[in-house]
């Protein structure tokens, strides 16, 4: 028999447990193991997670979390689309490009596809009855594909947040040109009076960012607006296996090398190739990790101290990770500098696994939270440029000037019309 205290302990955890809908597309490994850890913090806390992940890229293994209920949906002919064109256009700009921007604008070519697969998603059979079934308690997702607002809302879900993998993004969407209101026109197809996209976008109650004030610009910011960074990293090292372990004693300094998700090593052009091996070749007495995603390509050939890998996540947990030290300890300096940062980040009094589950918890408890709303939202164009104030402001003070100049004329024709008349009577 159960006993009166464990009973009340298990309906209490019963009855507080929460169902989270995560809306995942499988386009970028970092941006899926982002939201999958999201999703393991919050099966950890005790809650459950159901994860939907329309496959984009089979390049992506997996839906990037080990605890969450998986939704997949397969990948489609729109899917291997938007593959071969991240592999033959994007990945191409961000290193041919000499300037950031147009690297980031190049992600517009993609966007028709994320429509398409957008469109795809909610039309599978089956599937928006029975995430209705599942009779969510609130939702989450990244906000760069603004599917998530539709679905949610088909769905059925209010009470949900936006985030992101990276920092965040001041004016993104105005460079890229996507997402916006007119692309979506698929929701208002397939649910004639559907609401306007942008209106559901802005309807989020929380908006969390991977990045931490101790590391990152300062920024504006407002009361949604939740850092989350350093949520997706491990809290402790791992140790390496024999391979790895063999590998950074063979040399008494080793470097990592790893250009993330969209700028991958194997699209780099041939002549920064070259200068990776050409540098490697120079420094023989240091061991150079490349993250380089097609060992086919054979670009470490030849060169004992420059060793391949196509994922580095068992070695960017690693603390033994050493650099060389050049230009009288500038490199020891930094590192000094970036251990006493590291500490900071250990010691903060609420770790982001935290802060994430207690706002997730609120948000379906209390929400959707408008209290939270920023007026500006609301604002007009002329309004929330200040045009208006900028407008009054030039009308007074071209008013002034006008009075001014015109009691300056009016003076000097007194004044002038007096000199004459004084002339005169002499």
């Amino acid at each position: 028999m159960f006993r009166p205290a464990l009973l009340s302990a298990l309906l209490l955890t019963s009855s507080s447990a929460l169902k989270f809908l995560c809306y995942s597309p499988r386009f970028a490994s970092s941006h899926v193991n982002y939201l999958g850890k999201l999703s393991d913090t919050l099966v950890d806390a005790g809650h459950e997670v159901v994860l939907l992940s329309p496959v984009l890229s089979n390049e992506v293994k997996g839906a990037g979390s080990a605890k969450a209920r998986v939704i997949e949906i397969p990948q489609s002919a729109i899917g291997r689309a938007f593959e071969a064109s991240m592999s033959e256009n994007v990945m191409d700009e961000f290193w041919k490009s000499s300037e950031s921007w147009r690297a980031i604008q190049s992600w517009g070519a993609t966007f028709d596809l994320w429509v398409a697969q957008c469109n795809y998603t909610i039309t599978y059979p089956g599937l928006l009855e029975t995430l209705r079934a599942e009779k969510f308690d609130g939702g989450f997702g990244e906000s760069m594909d603004w599917c998530i607002a539709g679905l949610f809302h088909l769905v059925g879900i209010d009470k949900f947040a936006l985030t992101e993998s990276i920092a965040h993004k001041d004016g993104f969407h105005a460079i890229t040109q996507v997402p916006n209101a007119p692309a979506y026109k698929v929701f208002d197809e397939n649910v004639p009076g559907f609401p306007n996209i942008v209106n559901l976008m802005a309807a989020n109650s929380l908006f969390f960012v991977n990045s931490d004030p101790l590391v990152d610009f300062p920024k504006p910011s407002a009361a949604r607006l939740i850092d989350l960074g350093g949520i997706a990293v491990s809290n402790a090292h791992g140790e390496l296996d024999e391979k790895w372990s063999a590998i950074f004693d063979l040399r008494p300094r080793t470097i990592l090398m790893s250009f993330g998700t969209f700028a991958q090593a194997w699209a780099m052009p041939d002549a920064y190739k070259e200068m990776i091996r050409a540098t490697a070749r120079a420094m023989p007495d240091v061991t150079f990790i490349w993250k380089y995603e097609k060992p086919e390509h054979n670009v470490t050939q030849g060169i004992a101290n420059l060793i391949e890998t196509t994922r580095c996540s068992p070695l960017c947990v690693y603390d033994s990770l050493r650099t060389g030290q050049h230009h009288g300890g500038q490199l020891r300096g930094y590192r000094d500098q970036a251990k006493k940062t590291a500490a900071m980040l250990h010691d903060k009094p609420f770790t982001a696994r935290e802060i994430f589950v207690k706002n997730m918890e609120f948000l379906a408890k209390y929400g959707p939270l408008r209290q939270l709303d920023h007026y500006g939202r609301h604002l007009n164009f002329i309004q929330f440029y200040l045009i208006d104030v900028i407008g009054s402001v030039i009308l007074s003070v071209g008013i002034i000037v006008a009075l001014t100049l015109y009691a300056i004329a009016r003076l000097a024709r007194f004044f002038g019309r007096a000199f004459i008349l004084k002339k005169k009577l002499a």
